[in-house]
């Protein structure tokens, strides 16, 4: 299903407030997360934070990508990582996740109607971000009878703000491209996805391969009615689903860093990872995650109503992620 509207109560639909620990029990298998990333190839980089709810745990990662940082074996990007418990939320108000501890504040909010505002105060890094979206989301509902999920996510977002990283380096963000999401639903505890988000001024591409039981799958196009591009697409200005059977393959299965090719009937994509982070996850018995997030530019082509559409040079975060939780 896709959506034709900027409908703010989109981003309402959530398991939000704190639960109980007796509703812990009843929703063990509900998760919920969040995601955002934003590139702006005139300060250089490309940052991106998450929320995660599972069960009674939040967690909050942000992580910032400097296309100039050194990657010679000793680089690691400046990036947050807590878990939390996720501030309550007073009843009717808007869309907004908060932490509040001595060592960081967090809020990400927004009023129907208006942009989403991020800001973060922690000794490792800072940020003063807006966020105004432009096009309407594209959303998906899956119902495999046990398991639900929904996903509403937006692309061609536009950024401005500042974000500060240690020694006192600050990055000063204007219309920088943004993506974001949010996720929900029940997801079996056993799971892995490749999966990414890429993107241009005019042209937006996601997919998503889930391997777990009752694996959700999605695979979107969008294409602005650009004149100037060549060629044009048949259906400008609208989500395109494509072919959800799509093959992420690694081209030299020793390094992650290599190239990948993304591809089905509907889709190639040439995708080369520019930055990567790893996280491991373990908690015995119940939790081992390896998630890996990468911050990648992609170039091919969409077939759309039988005609293969050029997507230009994108950019965005492809991830990589396997394990029990």
């Amino acid at each position: 299903m896709t959506t034709d509207r900027n409908d703010s109560s989109l981003d309402c639909m959530r398991v939000l407030n704190p639960r109980s620990l007796l509703s812990a029990f009843r929703e063990f298998h509900n998760k919920e997360w969040w995601y955002t990333g934003v590139y702006d190839p005139a300060a250089g980089i490309y940052v991106s934070w998450y929320f995660v709810r599972v069960n009674v745990t939040d967690k909050f990662v942000m992580t910032v990508f400097d296309e100039a940082a050194d990657v010679g074996g000793t680089w690691a990007p400046p990036r947050i990582r807590k878990t939390c418990r996720l501030e309550p939320q007073a009843p009717g108000a808007t869309a907004g996740l908060e932490i509040r501890r001595r060592d960081c504040k967090i809020s990400y909010r927004a009023g129907h109607g208006h942009p989403w505002r991020l800001q973060v105060e922690a000794p490792t890094l800072a940020a003063d971000l807006e966020i105004a979206p432009t096009t309407p989301p594209f959303t998906k509902f899956d119902n495999a009878f046990q398991d639900r999920y929904a996903i509403v996510h937006y692309f061609h977002g536009r950024a401005d703000g500042v974000v500060t990283v240690p020694q006192g380096k600050t990055y000063r963000l204007s219309k920088a491209l943004v993506y974001q999401d949010h996720c929900y639903g029940r997801v079996p505890s056993r799971t892995g996805w490749h999966w990414i988000a890429v993107q241009n001024a005019s042209v937006a591409v996601t997919s998503l391969v889930n391997y777990g039981a009752y694996a959700q799958r999605y695979t979107q196009a969008w294409f602005g009615a650009d004149p100037s591009a060549a060629p044009t697409s048949p259906r400008p200005n609208e989500w395109i689903r494509l072919d959800q059977n799509v093959s992420f393959e690694l081209q030299a299965h020793n390094d992650q860093m290599h190239d990948w090719t993304v591809s089905s009937p509907d889709l190639l994509l040439d995708v080369k990872p520019r930055r990567s982070v790893t996280d491991l996850t373990r908690i015995p018995p119940l939790v081992n995650l390896k998630h890996t997030e990468f911050f990648v530019e992609a170039s091919g082509r969409v077939r759309v109503d039988g005609r293969w559409v050029d997507t230009g040079l994108l950019y965005g975060v492809m991830e990589q992620h396997h394990g029990r939780w």
